[in-house]
């Protein structure tokens, strides 16, 4: 649901910075350890950009 919020976060950096953010706290609610959280919010986008440059 996050990504239809924000559309064109791969052309903006105030839009991706809100995904990251809203998906950050989605997972920060499920596990409240933020190293792990973040760790995996990290290795997502990072995957995401590697698959867009294909």
């Amino acid at each position: 649901m996050a990504f239809v919020e924000f559309p064109n976060w791969q052309k903006s950096d105030a839009a991706l910075r809100e995904l990251r953010k809203k998906i950050t706290f989605a997972l920060y609610a499920q596990s409240e350890e933020l190293d792990r959280v973040t760790g995996i919010v990290n290795y997502l986008f990072h995957l995401l950009e590697k698959a867009n440059r294909m």
